[in-house]
């Protein structure tokens, strides 16, 4: 749902409910109500799951069940709330597509929606959405906001609805926004929280269940946070975990179903935390992923249908998690990203129709992995035994493609290993050693016993590339960075 955090680096989580804002070139991710969007170390930005509105902005309405690229942008925050999407790229210029209800792309017209990325503004540096509203937040610490206002989501006291950014409020510079449902919520730099909007259920943690028109403030020394339809959570910079709000699905995650219109304590060491509908999750600073709440389609990941009134451990080794309506995503410190929950828009990204109930690895890394490779000699350079091994970057293994074993001389020449041999590269399609999928973990014999004078001083380079040719291979392979130095031969 939304997420509101006071770091060094930007963001704002918002669930379908859901959005997340960033401002680092870090990989991220955010979850709408069944798409999710995420972006890798080098600012591509990726989509995939539910497309009814254009929300995954590739120009169609077609749902897609694995990721796919958004445009040739780099960006630096995104959002998802309900079925539309936000990005900020380099330059500060705020993106929007999907859905349009109520104006809440804030492109300034009323149409129902919009299947690629479009221009709001510019200036930005963080956004956040919930169902039907969104904000966003400039360079100069001014928060903006649009979109539906019957309950006074926007806190301009109006209840009217507004197409285009209106300026809101100042004085939030490193600041966290978040929107969820009907409510809003900001971390202030001196770590005040405020909130405004629906309290219906006390998500505004204000003590009340008041519908609150302006801003009020919650509490002070919080540093992250995330809001779910109707409940909050927010974390405390010694990790101290508190929640509010709506309890009926356990959510709160303190041992009981009651609703709760003040913080109450829930949790210690929490790093991290993401609000889904009714689902809560949580990273501890030791990298371990708990769930609680909902968990009526196995959103919760603990391979069970079962709600949880506390957290639930499910995992180890992530780092960064977002909710959607009923399914949850997560990425591990090497970037590999994990899914689970419901999947009837393909919102697990993993190429399926089915629902899964733990986490799986789907074929997308946010972060750059360091390929395996390596060699071993024995013998004298005259008479050379050399062996390697390599295996294939995790989001590669089991596609199409091809293993190479290469050397490059002094005087730049090329030799592939094919067969038996070791074969000069004159330019014409290359015979590998391996070939055809699964790409997989191989051990390479590179000669036993060989005379390897006329290679004296020259680089040995494993590889592998994509393809279902050697030539289509041979090219991806330098365009991927699929290739590594193993072994320098000795000078005679």
């Amino acid at each position: 749902m939304a997420l509101f955090r006071l770091w060094p680096i930007l963001r704002c989580f918002v669930l379908a409910c859901l959005t997340l804002t960033v401002l680092a070139s870090v990989p991220d991710i955010a979850s709408g109500r069944e798409h999710v969007l995420a972006v890798k170390t080098d600012g591509s930005l990726w989509a995939w799951g539910g497309n009814q509105y254009g929300q995954l902005g590739d120009g169609t309405l077609l749902d897609r069940n694995k990721p796919l690229r958004v445009g040739n942008g780099t960006y630096t925050a995104i959002a998802a709330g309900g079925n539309s999407s936000y990005a900020i790229d380099g330059s500060g210029k705020l993106w929007a597509w999907g859905d349009n209800s109520y104006g809440k792309l804030g492109i300034g017209k009323l149409i129902p929606s919009v299947m690629t990325p479009t221009l709001v503004g510019s200036g930005f540096s963080a956004v956040a959405a919930g169902d039907f509203h969104a904000l966003a937040l400039k360079s100069d610490g001014s928060v903006w906001v649009w979109g539906l206002n019957t309950h006074d989501q926007l806190g301009d006291g109006s209840m009217a609805t507004r197409y285009a950014p209106m300026l809101s409020g100042t004085g939030f510079i490193s600041s966290y926004i978040a929107a969820a449902g009907n409510s809003s919520f900001a971390i202030a730099r001196d770590g005040y929280l405020y909130a405004w909007g629906d309290n219906e259920f006390g998500q505004l943690g204000d003590g009340s269940n008041d519908l609150q028109d302006r801003r009020v403030r919650i509490g002070t020394g919080f540093y992250t946070g995330s809001a779910g339809v109707h409940h909050a959570l927010a974390t405390t910079r010694s990790g101290d975990l508190y929640a509010w709000g709506q309890g009926y699905y356990g959510q709160l995650g303190n041992g009981d179903n009651q609703d709760s219109n003040v913080p109450i304590l829930t949790g210690a060491n929490f790093l991290r935390v993401a609000a889904g509908e009714a689902s809560s999750f949580g990273i501890k600073t030791n990298g371990t992923l708990w769930a609680w709440g909902d968990n009526s389609l196995g959103q919760l990941g603990d391979g069970t249908f079962v709600s949880k009134n506390q957290p639930t451990l499910i995992a180890s080794g992530f780092d960064l998690v977002a909710a959607g309506s009923r399914h949850a995503v997560a990425v591990q410190s090497n970037g590999a990203v994990w899914t689970w929950g419901q999947n009837d828009a393909g919102q697990l990204g993993d190429s399926t129709a089915g629902p899964r109930l733990g986490p799986g690895k789907i074929a997308l890394f946010l972060r750059p992995e360091t390929l395996q490779a390596s060699a071993g000699a024995t013998g004298t350079l005259k008479k050379l035994t050399l062996s390697g091994s390599i295996a294939p970057l995790a989001e590669d293994a089991g596609s199409t493609g091809v293993i190479y074993a290469a050397i490059v001389t002094t005087s730049g020449q090329v030799f592939f290993r094919i067969a038996k041999n070791w074969v000069q590269f004159t330019g014409q399609a290359v015979v590998a050693p391996l070939k055809g999928a699964p790409l997989a973990a191989t051990t390479l014999d590179l000669g036993v016993g060989a005379d390897m004078s006329a290679y004296a001083g020259g680089s040995l380079y494993l590889a592998y590339g994509l393809g279902s040719d050697g030539s289509t291979a041979f090219n991806s392979v330098f365009s991927k960075g699929t290739v590594k130095l193993v072994y320098t031969f000795p000078t005679k």
